[in-house]
Parts: C-alpha cells; sequence; structure tokens
C-alpha cells in the first residue's frame, strides 16, 4: 500500500509540538519555533502563536533553574540562567522574586557585598510589577545587607521602609507574624542609631528561618 501522505503529514503534528517543548526547555528557541511552526501548518486547529509560545516556555524555564540553582547557593550559575532567560524573551520583565533570592541567599552565606546589586534589582523588579508584598522583603533582604556591610544609614532607611510596609499589612491583615517583624526591625534601628550593629550578634541563618516563616505565611494571605 502506498502511504497516504496528507495522514502522514497530519500525524507528524502531535510529534512536532513535544519536540518543540523540550527544545525551548533547552533554550533552543529558534529550533523550537521551527518545529511549532511545521506542528501549525499540517494542523489547522493550533491558532497559539509559535514564536511567542517558544520564548515563552524557554524563559520560564531558565527562570526556574536560576531559582533552583540560587537555592544551591549557585549564584554565578543563577545569574547565567537570567541572562539566558533575557535572551530567550528579551521583552518579558524578570520576576522580583528571584532577584530577592539571588539578594538574600548570597547575604546569608556571608557575600553580602556581592549581593547588593541583586537587592537593588529585586526593589526596582518589585515596584515595577506593582507587588508589594515582594517589595517589603526586598526592603528587608536589602537593609541586611546594607547593615552588615557597614551601610548603616541607608541600613536603617530600608529597615523604616520595612516597619511601614509591615505594620500597614499587619494592620489590614490581622497578621501578628508581620506586627513581630516590624517590632524587631525597629529594635534594630535603634540599635544602629546608637552606633551599634544589632546584625553582629545574630545568626543570619536564623533570621533565614525566621523569614521563611514569615514569607510561607504571607504567601497565603496575598
Amino acid at each position: 500500500l502506498v502511504p497516504d501522505p496528507v495522514k502522514a503529514l497530519a500525524d507528524l503534528a502531535p510529534i512536532f509540538v513535544p519536540e518543540g517543548r523540550s527544545l525551548a526547555d533547552d533554550g533552543k528557541v529558534a529550533l523550537a519555533i521551527q518545529r511549532f511552526e511545521a506542528a501549525r501548518r499540517i494542523d489547522t486547529e493550533i491558532d497559539w502563536d509559535p514564536e511567542a509560545t517558544a520564548r515563552e516556555i524557554a524563559f520560564l524555564a531558565q527562570i526556574q533553574d536560576a531559582r533552583d540553582e540560587a537555592g544551591r547557593e549557585n549564584f554565578e550559575k543563577a545569574r547565567s540562567a537570567l541572562s539566558l532567560a533575557r535572551r530567550a524573551d528579551p521583552e518579558r520583565p524578570l520576576p522580583p522574586d528571584i532577584w530577592s533570592t539571588l539578594c538574600w541567599r548570597a547575604i546569608v552565606e556571608g557575600h553580602a557585598g556581592g549581593a547588593l546589586g541583586d537587592c537593588d534589582r529585586a526593589v526596582d523588579a518589585a515596584l515595577d510589577f506593582g507587588d508589594e508584598y515582594a517589595l517589603g522583603f526586598s526592603w528587608d533582604s536589602r537593609g541586611v545587607g546594607r547593615a552588615v556591610t557597614g551601610d548603616w544609614e541607608r541600613a536603617r532607611e530600608d529597615f523604616a521602609r520595612v516597619i511601614a510596609w509591615a505594620e500597614r499589612m499587619a494592620e489590614a491583615r490581622g497578621d501578628e507574624e508581620l506586627a513581630a517583624l516590624a517590632s524587631i526591625r525597629r529594635h534594630w534601628i535603634d540599635e544602629l542609631e546608637k552606633g551599634r550593629n544589632p546584625l553582629r550578634e545574630v545568626d543570619l541563618r536564623q533570621v533565614d528561618r525566621e523569614m521563611d516563616v514569615y514569607r510561607e505565611v504571607n504567601r497565603y494571605r496575598q
């Protein structure tokens, strides 16, 4: 029997789509676009844009890689993944949580001096996204980084922002955890104003665990 060429082509469409997805996951955007375009030519019911879809898949895959590497404290690999995400979809802004994670994890691991650029980017991204929740914690992370590196004046400024944010959120939500956070940061400001660094005797890993609790609790209250 001579195979039906139309049917043979139709059978390829379900193959091209997962192939394209796999290629996009690997950052091979141009090849993924080719696969998706081929599938669309065969299957007229495909109504999504091949290029936009390939770029979105590649972008999200690299963002997840960046989060994973940051969690493993591979900060340079995380930044490399972010560069690939930008390359995959230059028009899409990077989410604030990845910058905040890079900022905070580096501080906890004793690399505060190299983390402050990421802290600034976390604040800027949260402002761009209009994400008040991310903004509060980004201010807090940057304040800790500034205090640890001796920039006490600007650390006080960040902690003052955190207090105003936490008190406002606590009042709106009846959130005792954020009220407690505001109280601790007020104490830190008092100590800095007296010329004492409150973080000198603080185990940042313990602060890290406390912040995990705040973030986890508030994740479900946004």
